[in-house]
């Protein structure tokens, strides 16, 4: 996942956090982030707390999760819409999964 702004922008969060820890906690402390980017901020919080994972489709593990848990049925009165749109990103994550462990 990429950053799309700032000083890194464009460059994947893993780069950054290689090369700038410190600018990622700094991101990570700002209540933008929340509204924003929300699913980047996950990804920040991610890789500060587990180091860096690898990414499948541009897209951390912690994406899928966030994701899964923004449209749950149980969010959204069971709908049929989100029950599928659940079953896919629970695919997309264990096929991410399943990549990432080759």
């Amino acid at each position: 996942m990429n950053l799309p702004f700032g000083k890194y922008k464009d460059a994947p969060i893993s780069r950054v956090y290689v090369s700038d820890a410190q600018y990622l906690h700094w991101l990570s402390d700002q209540g933008w982030m929340r509204d924003k980017f929300p699913v980047l901020l996950a990804a920040i919080h991610e890789l500060l707390h587990d180091g860096p994972l690898e990414e499948v489709d541009g897209l951390p593990i912690s994406a899928y999760r966030w994701m899964i848990q923004v449209c749950h049925p149980d969010k959204h009165e069971n709908s049929p819409e989100a029950t599928r749109a659940t079953a896919w990103l629970i695919d997309r994550k264990r096929m991410a999964v399943t990549a990432g462990s080759r």
